[in-house]
């Protein structure tokens, strides 16, 4: 269950950032669409009002067909893109959270890899020493840990858990 958690995590972050990604894609491919649009004008101005030769006529197709095809292009990403931008605008607030969700799941699985056993009494485990904690026991018995000026320190403290 850990794994699946953790890789839901991972999987929410990515979705997150393609949504995210999909709207600076879209503002992208418009401007490309418009270029397009602006090209072929250009080009068809070109054929309207300048007395061309038939080699420049057929250079000027060429173009409009290279500017044609890469216009069907930009448009079917922009189709595509279409629904996630429209989803982005509907759902932005649940589209953070869920990016919230995916950071907090990655940071308690650096918090859980990282995580160090802070004795609630012994003192002389191997485990404990291997750690480096300076740690001393109060009177009740209970450990806890002091820094280099044998202060005790906040550091180890048990979290209560809700």
């Amino acid at each position: 269950m850990k794994e699946k958690i953790s890789a839901l995590g991972e999987q929410i972050e990515v979705i997150s950032g393609l949504l995210i990604d999909a709207q600076k894609e879209f503002t992208k491919y418009s401007k490309i669409l418009s270029n397009c649009d602006c090209e072929e004008q250009d080009y068809l101005h070109e054929i309207e009002f300048s007395n061309l030769s038939r080699t420049e006529r057929n250079n000027i197709f060429k173009k409009i067909k290279n500017v044609r095809k890469l216009r069907r292009d930009t448009k079917d990403i922009l189709d595509l893109l279409d629904p996630c931008v429209r989803f982005m605008k509907d759902n932005t607030r649940h589209v953070q959270q869920f990016e919230q969700l995916g950071a907090k799941i990655r940071a308690l699985k650096v918090e859980q890899n990282n995580r160090i056993y802070f004795p609630n009494r012994v003192t002389d485990l191997k485990l404990v020493t291997s750690q480096n904690l300076n740690i001393k026991v109060n009177k009740e018995g209970k450990c806890y840990q002091v820094d280099e000026n044998g202060k005790p320190s906040m550091k180890h403290s048990k979290k209560k858990r809700s």
